[in-house]
């Protein structure tokens, strides 16, 4: 596992950089497209409050994979999103009604239920 190297107490903040800096610097450039589409993702599937709070939320449970979570979390509605629309444009509403109803009950299923046995 990467384990992050150690900051000195005496670190001098990185100075700030201008949007044109950014687009124009090859160190920065990739890493900053990467994030704006990974933004323009949680734009299409309509998620933003989950990912504004994911990590934050997992960070006390799990501190070393709460990014990497989040980001999965992402990349999986992205993936769904794309895929319900082409479902919708190649089938009817009673097959994707269908489809539907099967993943809720199979969601339903796979859910631990609390027991009534006394």
């Amino acid at each position: 596992m990467l384990e992050a190297a150690p900051v000195a107490s005496s670190a001098v903040p990185p100075a700030q950089l201008s949007l044109r800096q950014v687009v124009t610097d090859k160190s920065t450039c990739g890493p900053s497209l990467f994030l704006c589409s990974i933004f323009l993702l949680q734009q299409f599937t309509g998620v933003n409050s989950v990912m504004f709070y994911s990590a934050p939320v997992l960070k006390p449970l799990l501190p070393n994979l709460a990014g990497a979570i989040g980001l999965g979390v992402t990349l999986v509605n992205a993936l769904t999103t794309v895929v319900a629309i082409f479902l919708v444009d190649v089938s009817t509403h009673n097959l994707a009604f269908q489809l539907g109803s099967c993943g809720a009950k199979l969601g339903e299923a796979s859910t631990p239920t609390k027991s009534n046995a006394r």
